[in-house]
């Protein structure tokens, strides 16, 4: 027997058995991927929510560097149908699935810890009557990347406060591969939980500024290197969700813009943008108003926003209780002055004004303090 495993022919003999084992064991995974996508939507049709006439679908090349797609397949259903997708590793043969923290959008860039698994996608579609899910067919084995293309070997970062109106720098991480590798990025934005991402139209600099439409969400980028070998992707981790909703920001008649003071959190703070007293001079110890007008570091107004307002010393008008801003951004307080203050000409009145976020601390948290006067005595 050994000198026939070391004759030619017993070599020719085990390649095309290994090979035909190979084949076996590829169609097995392609015959389990099916079977699963069948059982997962008999599954789907004998339970509540929609129902669904055509499985998800994977395309792209199932390769390290390359980036999966996969469809929501076809659904029937009562009203609007949302869907939420969560990607799997499988072994070899299709078993043994775990999901991927992070693989909860219908684009995947595989990387090399996904090298010589399977990868499906679960598609769960929700309507008015409940949710189902439909699981599809399983790639083929991922390919490792070719030799010398970049290869990334530490994910990419976002540094900067994720914020509306702030800016976010991408670090591309870092990368194995012939030279010369260069960089492209593309932001993405995703929900609150960094899942269902898509990509931001011509957000393709390695910074981004967050414009209103990321309130309440999360960003995330993706960076393609690409050398004379190949390209190669990878993506960063979402950032923290942006404070705010889309729906919490406003247009105001006159064009401008308003926000709930609850959005707003470090290091985005509260300004007073302006303070007009009537009258504009205090000849006599009559109520008088003071309007303050209240705006964030974007310069959008405030609603919401606590004002307070005490005269300096204590003596010289009445203690008014904290008052909130309007839509756009305004508070008027009516002061009365004490006998204590003296209207002599040329004199000011002196007024520490704070203005707060509820719930934040006195002094802290986004706040903002400030001493305005009013200048006394007959008009000039």
């Amino acid at each position: 027997m050994r000198d026939d495993l070391n004759h030619p022919t017993g070599a020719i003999r085990r390649l095309h058995h290994a090979g035909a084992r190979r084949r076996l064991a590829v169609a097995a995974v392609v015959a389990l991927g099916l079977v699963g996508a069948l059982i997962a939507a008999s599954s789907a049709r004998g339970a509540g929510g929609p129902k669904n006439t055509e499985a998800p679908a994977i395309t792209g090349t199932p390769q390290a560097g390359q980036t999966l797609t996969a469809t929501t397949g076809t659904w029937t259903g009562a009203g609007l149908i949302t869907y939420a997708a969560q990607w799997q590793r499988c072994d070899a043969l299709g078993a043994n699935c775990v999901e991927l923290p992070f693989g909860r959008s219908l684009s995947l860039t595989l990387g090399s810890g996904d090298v010589n698994h399977t990868m499906r996608v679960v598609i769960t579609a929700t309507d008015a009557t409940g949710s189902a899910a439909v699981t599809s067919a399983l790639t083929t084995i991922v390919g490792p990347a070719p030799v010398g293309a970049p290869t990334n070997t530490t994910p990419p970062t976002i540094s900067g406060t994720a914020n509306v109106g702030q800016t976010v720098t991408a670090n591309p991480g870092t990368w194995s591969g012939v030279p010369t590798i260069t960089f492209a990025f593309a932001w993405q934005r995703c929900d609150e939980n960094g899942a269902n991402c898509a990509p931001i139209p011509n957000a393709t600099a390695p910074t981004y500024t967050a414009v209103d439409k990321d309130a309440g969400s999360t960003l995330r980028v993706v960076v393609t290197a690409t050398n004379p070998s190949g390209t190669g992707s990878a993506t960063s981790v979402p950032t923290a969700r942006l404070p705010g909703s889309p729906g919490g920001i406003t247009t105001l008649p006159g064009g401008g813009k308003s926000v709930k003071v609850a959005d707003i959190t470090l290091p985005n703070q509260l300004v007073i943008a302006g303070v007009t007293f009537t009258p504009s001079r205090l000849s006599s110890r009559d109520p008088f108003t003071l309007k303050v007008r209240v705006q964030d570091a974007r310069r959008y107004a405030v609603d919401g926003a606590l004002v307070y307002a005490l005269g300096v010393p204590y003596s010289r008008i009445a203690v008014a209780p904290e008052v909130p801003t309007k839509a756009d951004g305004t508070v008027v307080l009516t002061l009365h002055p004490l006998a204590g203050l003296s209207l002599g000409t040329g004199q000011y009145l002196v007024i520490f004004l704070r203005v707060r976020k509820p719930g934040d601390p006195i002094n802290g948290g986004v706040s903002v303090r400030q001493l305005i006067q009013l200048r006394t005595g007959p008009p000039a």
